[in-house]
């Protein structure tokens, strides 16, 4: 168990990350609800490490606990994380790069917390934990919303709303009988109004001149 927690986060830097890759491209609702629950699910990971034997609480079997619980919400989130990270860089290489990043500036940033933070954040840590052992895995995601709704060391620009298409008019359809009639007419109007009209008073023709 330890061995696999510090494979997970082995090797952290204690400085905070700048938030760049969160940043990077806009999220989408179920997309930041993913990035909430990877927040919620690394400050228990850490706290499994760094608060062991912190006011004699088993964080090693609650955070066992809760992965048990909640492990089909994890997986089903950590897929949205990964398409988020797909759809933003495309190519599964980068996208995969960005994504770790992103997964280890959380951690470096809980693990630095739980250094310069101790009590604070092991306390906080613990309430999780009793928390989500009785949240229904249905909520995870709406208490991880409300938990971690003011982080400000990552940056979770929403997505614009798509455009609502304009409608477009039908056109007006004329029964063909009626258009018929209607060229007719026109045909007629025009037919009418190009004939010349005779002169009212034609000129009286001249008498011819009888000849001597």
């Amino acid at each position: 168990m330890y061995r696999a927690l510090i494979a997970a986060i082995g090797g952290l830097a204690f400085a905070i990350a700048p938030s760049a890759e969160a940043a990077a491209r806009c999220y989408t609702v179920p997309e930041r609800a993913a990035v909430q629950v990877r927040m919620l699910q690394t400050e228990l990971m850490v706290a499994t490490l760094s608060c062991r034997g912190w006011n004699e609480f088993d964080y090693p079997s609650r955070y066992n606990e809760f992965i048990g619980k909640h492990s089909a919400r994890l997986v089903a989130n950590g897929r949205a994380l990964q398409s988020h990270f797909q759809r933003s860089f495309g190519d599964d290489d980068v996208a995969r790069n960005h994504l770790d990043r992103f997964v280890t500036q959380l951690a470096n940033s809980a693990s630095h917390r739980s250094i310069v933070q101790t009590d604070y954040f092991c306390a906080a840590a613990k309430e999780f934990l009793n928390d989500v052992a009785v949240v229904e895995p249905a909520r995870l995601e709406s208490y991880s919303g409300q938990r971690f709704a003011d982080r400000d060391d990552v940056e979770l620009t929403a997505c614009a709303p798509p455009a609502k298409p304009r409608p477009v008019k039908a056109a007006v359809k004329v029964p063909a009988a009626e258009a018929g009639k209607a060229g007719e007419k026109a045909g007629t109007k025009i037919a009418a109004k190009g004939a010349a009209k005779p002169p009212a008073n034609p000129p009286a023709r001249a008498a011819a001149k009888s000849q001597p």
